[in-house]
């Protein structure tokens, strides 16, 4: 299980169980930006974190956005158009503990030249297991700035390099946008998205290529959920999770979490009901560790919880990524939520953006509680490398 701790400026002082033969403890610190093998700060964002094989490493695919200066207002503008450019780089990298220092790059799936022109959001990768292929899928907008809808790419190897095998995919609502994959335990893989802020999901053909034509379209035409994007999918002990929050468009003040929940990947789902990270100014003590904290950009109008219309608050200060499941020493899955935290980079880069990861917790019905900020958090994340050996903390900046 994952141990928390929330740290103002006092010198902490950690007693952890004894580990045991096969366990690593990683103190994962949300007050600074992670690093690669290499020592520099990761310049990956929107991406998926993923092991595909129990005894093999964690995945990640994210979108290089550079090292442009972000804005200092608010986060769709940009002279320079910082967060939007047309030559994003879709990297990959591996870690097999997830802590801070511990990932390699591994390359690019594929030059961004290689790719349909536009600028690329959002990757999502997952395995096939019907045709033993990993597939890609990108969102990208047209250099006029009109979404373009998802492509897609396969490999033989979860690291690539890709080939492109489709440039559009004929979904059931255009434009979409922000997306996620998912594959259920018979190897159905589904498409959740947002399309005009509206949430659908819908099962993919075998080859994870296209759609099949079944949706589950629910989420719209109710004024309530319209506004929304970033979703999330996942499965925990039978039920099925669609999170996802209101828009966001790099947005400094951070974003909400809705919880749906349903028996069936096609639905119908119920709101678990209340966001579960927007909360009233006052009620938790929010710390950003950025620049931001004096001089940062103006939060945007009805963008993340403001969209409410209310004066609420990202107790996460970020807006949803995906949900990592973890595997621990004892066999046991924790889901760690990470959402990334735009225009909160240390240095005011676009690529040093960091990001806030939290381990989620269920009640006995398995309903998702509340979020919340804290600066720290140990995970036990079981040692794929040495199985015989104890091994020391670590400490991941997450």
């Amino acid at each position: 299980m994952g141990y928390f701790f929330s740290v103002g400026g006092c010198i902490l002082s950690l007693l952890l169980p004894l580990p045991t033969a096969t366990a690593k403890f990683v103190l994962f610190d949300n007050t600074k930006p992670a690093f690669d093998t290499e020592g520099r700060i990761l310049d990956a964002h929107d991406g998926t974190i993923q092991r595909f094989h129990k005894d093999g490493p964690y995945y990640m695919h994210a979108v290089e956005y550079g090292l442009c200066q972000a804005p200092n207002i608010t986060g769709c503008d940009s002279p320079d158009r910082c967060g939007f450019r047309l030559d994003h780089n879709l990297s990959v990298y591996t870690s097999w503990d997830l802590s801070s220092g511990s990932w390699a790059f591994q390359g690019y799936a594929f030059p961004w030249t290689e790719r349909p022109a536009g600028t690329l959001f959002r990757p999502s990768a997952v395995f096939n297991p019907t045709t033993h292929e990993y597939i890609l899928w990108w969102n990208y907008v047209y250099p006029n700035g009109t979404y373009a809808g998802f492509a897609v790419a396969t490999s033989s190897k979860p690291q690539g390099p890709f080939e492109q095998r489709r440039a559009q995919v004929n979904i059931a609502h255009l434009p979409a946008g922000d997306f996620h994959l998912f594959v259920d335990d018979d190897g159905t893989g589904y498409v959740l998205y947002s399309a005009d802020f509206w949430i659908t999901i819908e099962e993919l053909t075998p080859d994870f290529l296209g759609v099949s034509g079944r949706a589950f379209d629910g989420f719209r035409g109710n004024g309530s959920e319209w506004g929304f994007e970033a979703p999330v999918m996942f499965k925990r002990k039978g039920i099925y999770y669609i999170l996802f929050g209101p828009m966001c468009c790099f947005c400094y003040q951070g974003s909400g979490i809705r919880v749906y929940t349903a028996t069936s990947p096609l639905g119908p789902y119920t709101f678990q009901g209340d966001d579960i990270a927007c909360a009233s100014k006052g009620t938790f003590a929010a710390t950003a560790h950025t620049r931001a904290d004096n001089d940062g950009p103006i939060p945007t109008p009805e963008q993340g919880c403001l969209f409410y219309g209310t004066d609420q608050i990202s107790t996460t200060r970020a807006q949803q990524n995906f949900v990592i499941e973890v595997q621990t020493s004892g066999g046991e899955t924790e889901y760690v939520w990470t959402g990334d935290r735009w225009m909160q980079s240390p240095d005011g880069l676009k690529g040093h953006e960091p990001q806030y990861w939290f381990p989620l917790s269920f009640d006995e019905q398995g309903r998702i509680e509340r979020v919340s900020w804290i600066d720290l958090f140990v995970l036990d994340v079981a040692d794929m490398t040495e199985e015989d050996e104890a091994l020391p903390l670590r400490v991941s900046q997450s």
